[in-house]
């Protein structure tokens, strides 16, 4: 435990903070020299001996896991300051709260916060510290709307990187066609639509050398997907792009002409910090929820060059393109789809087949990103397992636990206990709480305008007590809405343990050898069977199940299977 700072001679220590976010650089009244040259001055004058300067170049006074208050706290605890200066209070912090946590922490150790613009007066200063945050608000507010209203004038937000088969315009504004890119984009809505698969579309494009958007040269069955159901590059005709759009960008439009649709606003994202245990910091993480359709705004942008025929075709073909098993060489493989994976790189298995010069066929499962990317992507696995010998031991250690249902019954609980853990909370108490708040912000809405009607609110008073409500309520629903979808995949999961339970554990104990290779894939989707395969290592069955089956029997120690010779 860390103990508080017992310095009691000579000059006070001191540790000069200074901070500037990406908007207040250009501001010369809070650059980082200028901050730096003032608290030299206040400390040699106040005779504080200074022992580091801790700067946070480019962060955002919301976020209280910045380098350097992570260094000024270090110092605390190692009992090397007594003293921590700022240029102003909005340097440290811009929420009132956070303040108020470090200074009880660093008193603790003996350590005080200093800003030169401090009042020495407790209310002065929690005035401050409430408009520095509610400046921040008002900043992300003021940048939100212009953003938005820059969308409704008809010009587009400019990105780190444009849609891909597009280029950004001088001035950023605008978007125009690049052809190169685009024809790639072309060839992607062709070829779906004449009936070929996203697989089998990505390894065309690797194959022909073309690079993914962000440079690289594998694709993405994610990429292809959002590419053929954005409206970016379906053409939208004079008449429906006037429906979508503001009246003044409307009247820029040329009837008879095709055009897309950029779009902004689709989606809200979250940004919060995490402790990142492997790299000893905090990493940013971001989280996003989707946005009712009628919040998007739209943009025209010129025609991709795309028949909308082939839109149309393209997008049917998409939704009968959901991942299957394999089925190359016309052989069902059992551990295809996603179930048999590479222990290390995480990529699945995907089938191989050779022949012999008789004739002879030889199945194999090999890992994916060898084959598709060669060993510049660091995957030493270059191990082929036998289909028919590696399929027959892992249906091996399934029978296993089908044959005693009370073991499979004991693993399917413990996965649901598990997907509940995982969850964080009771999906159904979450969602029962959610609409509880939902319920009463209505209430309390009501409430405030019957005071208001009665005249004992004002109009400013009211308009902030339902801005803060609407918070609230946006807030319940996206958690409502969490947990709502977590509790539909626990009852699905719960479905699958039902099922397996009636259809195979023990009914069937007897002939549990007669099950097709279907059958036995689709076991494996039940148990969320998941097989790790590594160059030098025996077969490993990840999960609860290898835990019952660890448990259950000592032969099966950790769930590995012998090494298979191959």
């Amino acid at each position: 435990m860390a103990m508080p700072n017992t310095n009691g001679h000579g000059p006070k220590r001191a540790i000069l903070y200074v901070r500037v976010s990406t908007e207040e650089q250009a501001k010369s009244g809070y650059s980082i020299p200028e901050q730096l040259r003032e608290l030299r001055t206040y400390a040699a004058r106040e005779g504080y001996r200074v022992i580091e300067e801790a700067i946070d170049d480019g962060h955002s006074g919301a976020d209280p896991h910045r380098p350097g208050l992570r260094r000024v706290m270090e110092l605390a605890e190692g009992g090397a300051i007594d003293v921590v200066l700022a240029k102003k209070r909005n340097r440290l912090f811009r929420s009132r709260l956070y303040r108020l946590l470090w200074d009880q922490d660093l008193g603790a150790l003996g350590v005080k916060l200093i800003a030169l613009d401090d009042t020495g007066n407790r209310f002065g200063d929690a005035m401050q510290d409430e408009f520095a945050e509610w400046e921040r608000e008002e900043i992300a507010r003021r940048t939100q709307e212009g953003l938005l209203e820059k969308c409704r004038s008809g010009l587009v937000v400019k990105r780190k990187r444009a849609a891909y088969g597009y280029r950004a315009t001088a001035d950023g504004n605008a978007l125009e066609v690049s052809e190169p890119e685009m024809e790639v984009v072309r060839r992607i809505f062709r070829a779906v639509a004449e009936g070929s698969s996203v697989r089998s579309v990505r390894l065309s494009l690797e194959r022909s050398g073309v690079p993914a958007p962000s440079g690289i040269s594998r694709w993405n069955h994610t990429t292809i997907r959002n590419m053929l159901e954005n409206d970016l590059y379906a053409p939208h005709t004079h008449e429906e792009v006037v429906q979508l759009v503001e009246p003044a960008v409307a009247a820029r439009l040329e009837e008879g002409r095709l055009y897309g649709l950029w779009a902004w606003n689709t989606r809200k994202t979250t940004r919060r910090k995490v402790w990142d245990e492997a790299a000893g910091e905090f990493k940013t993480r971001y989280s996003y929820a989707p946005r009712p359709r009628e919040e998007w705004l739209f943009v025209p942008v010129p025609d991709a060059g795309i028949p909308r025929e082939a839109v149309e075709a393209a997008r049917r073909s998409l939704k009968d393109n959901a991942r299957k098993p394999s089925k190359a060489d016309k052989r069902f493989w059992e551990l295809s789809g996603g179930i048999l994976r590479c222990g290390e790189c995480g990529h699945t298995l995907r089938p191989n087949t050779t022949r012999t010069s008789s004739g002879k066929r030889f199945h194999y499962y090999g890992c994916r990103s060898r084959y598709n990317t060669g060993p510049a992507r660091d995957c030493s696995n270059n191990k082929l397992l036998r289909a028919e010998r590696i399929e027959a031991r892992v249906w091996e250690f399934v029978c296993g636990l089908l044959r005693d249902p009370e073991r499979i019954r004991a693993g399917l609980d413990r996965l649901v206990e598990e997907e509940r853990k995982n969850a964080g909370r009771d999906p159904e108490r979450d969602a029962e709480f959610w609409s509880r708040k939902i319920s009463e912000v209505e209430v309390e809405r009501r409430g405030y305008h019957r005071l208001a009607a009665r005249g004992h609110m004002a109009d400013e008073e009211l308009a902030a007590a339902l801005s803060e409500l609407d918070e609230t309520r946006e807030t319940a629903e996206r958690e409502l809405e969490a947990a709502r979808a977590r509790g539909e995949a626990l009852e699905r999961l719960e479905h699958d343990r039902d099922t397996l339970l009636e259809s195979y554990a023990g009914t069937i104990r007897d002939t549990l050898d007669d099950l097709t290779h279907e059958e036995r894939h689709r076991v494996y989707k039940l148990l969320r069977l998941n097989v790790h395969a590594r160059p030098d290592w025996p077969l490993e069955i990840m999960g609860v199940f290898a835990e019952v089956a660890e448990e259950a029997e000592a032969s099966l120690s950790s769930g590995k299977l012998s090494p298979l010779s191959v």
